[in-house]
C-alpha cells in the first residue's frame, strides 16, 4: 500500500480535543506572552468566510483593533468568542459573526485576548 506524503504527516500528529473555555485559556495566554496561535475553529457563526471544523486562524496580540477586524474575545469567564468588530465607540465594541444576523455581542477593548491575522 503506497501512502502519500501528507498521509503520513496525519499520522504522526497526536490531536487532544479540549473544552473551548480550557483551549481557549491557554490561547489566550500564550497571545498575550507574545506568541502566534495557529487555531482551528469550531462553529458555523463566521460563514461563509470561516468554515468550523474547517479552517485555521493565526492569532496574535491585538495592539489596537479596527471595524473589520476578527477578534477573540473573552466575554465572562469560561465564555470566548471570535467574532468581527462591527462597531466602534469609545472602549466598546460590537461583534457580529459573519453568518449571524441578528445576534450581537458588545464588551470592552480589555476584553479581546486576539486578533485573527491570517
Amino acid at each position: 500500500m503506497k501512502l502519500n506524503p501528507y498521509s503520513l504527516i496525519r499520522m504522526s500528529v497526536k490531536c487532544k480535543i479540549l473544552p473551548n473555555h480550557i483551549l481557549l485559556e491557554q490561547v489566550s495566554n500564550l497571545i498575550s506572552e507574545g506568541e502566534d496561535v495557529v487555531l482551528r475553529v469550531k462553529g458555523e457563526s463566521m460563514m461563509p468566510f470561516i468554515h468550523g471544523d474547517r479552517d485555521s486562524v493565526v492569532l496574535t496580540h491585538a495592539y489596537e483593533v479596527s471595524v473589520g477586524d476578527i477578534v477573540l474575545c473573552e466575554l465572562r469567564p469560561d465564555k470566548y468568542v471570535m467574532h468581527r468588530i462591527i462597531v466602534i465607540r469609545g472602549r466598546m465594541l460590537t461583534l457580529m459573526g459573519d453568518g449571524n444576523y441578528v445576534d450581537v455581542e458588545v464588551c470592552d477593548t480589555s476584553s479581546v485576548r486576539g486578533v485573527v491575522v491570517r
